[in-house]
């Protein structure tokens, strides 16, 4: 177990598991990939479809550090998960934080994780992308903009 700046998480059966001090977070593991070799998540991708038409937080996972956050909530979720993940694949001319993630992460083994949209802790998903952000700009996991 991980533990820095009151955030414990977990990696254990396909979860990761995130423990803060407003609740617990189970984000599901949904497949391994690399930007260097995208077939394997474009593969994933075209058949899993029921996997990416909802809301909610996702993780870039590498060597079991969070290195990056994001969300789809409101008007994002009708780019989805799978047009996210094809923005990273294909970064367009003013997609500037996809770029860096790319070339930061272009040599990592990517584990994607998931939270679906839940109000157990009445929380909106920016409230969980920022308590999660906090965590990896205070441990300088992160160098890109959000």
């Amino acid at each position: 177990m991980n533990n820095i700046n009151n955030i414990q998480y977990t990696f254990e059966a396909n979860k990761l598991n995130i423990q803060t001090h407003v609740g617990n977070f189970a984000f599901n593991w949904i497949t391994q990939f690399t930007f260097d070799n995208p077939d394997k998540l474009k593969s994933f991708i075209k058949n899993n479809p029921n996997l990416f038409g909802t809301e909610g937080v996702y993780c870039f996972v590498v060597d079991n550090t969070i290195r990056y956050i994001g969300k789809i909530e409101g008007r994002t979720v009708n780019q989805n998960l799978k047009k996210r993940l094809n923005g990273y694949l294909k970064p367009g001319k003013s997609q500037h934080t996809n770029k860096r993630i790319r070339t930061l992460l272009k040599d990592a083994n990517i584990d994607l994780y998931f939270l679906e949209k839940h109000n157990d802790l009445n929380l909106t998903l920016k409230d969980i992308e920022n308590i999660l952000i906090g965590y990896c700009w205070s441990k300088n996991l992160l160098n890109i903009g959000v």
